[in-house]
């Protein structure tokens, strides 16, 4: 379930509950549903590999290109948006 609480705006058609499910041979069944109500809070500056080595080293480079464009996109104007400007 995707939180709500992530969105300015949730569109009235936008499904915050979606199931993917991935099959391999369409003679299994389909897995059983599982709901989780809620996740505990980790702080993941505390993990630790569990087995500690060393990177193999690099063996192909990527030279990776980025432009940043700053002018500023057009906002729609709240008579514009409707129902959603109440939300």
């Amino acid at each position: 379930m995707k939180a709500d609480n992530r969105y300015d705006v949730i569109p009235s058609d936008l499904i915050l509950n979606n199931t993917v499910q991935i099959v391999y041979d369409s003679i299994n069944e389909p897995a059983q549903k599982v709901v989780v109500e809620g996740w505990p809070v980790l702080d993941d500056t505390d993990f630790v590999p569990v087995l500690k080595r060393e990177m193999a080293p690099a063996d192909i480079k990527y030279e990776l290109n980025v432009w940043f464009d700053v002018r500023p996109l057009p906002l729609p104007l709240i008579s514009e948006m409707g129902d959603e400007a109440d939300k």
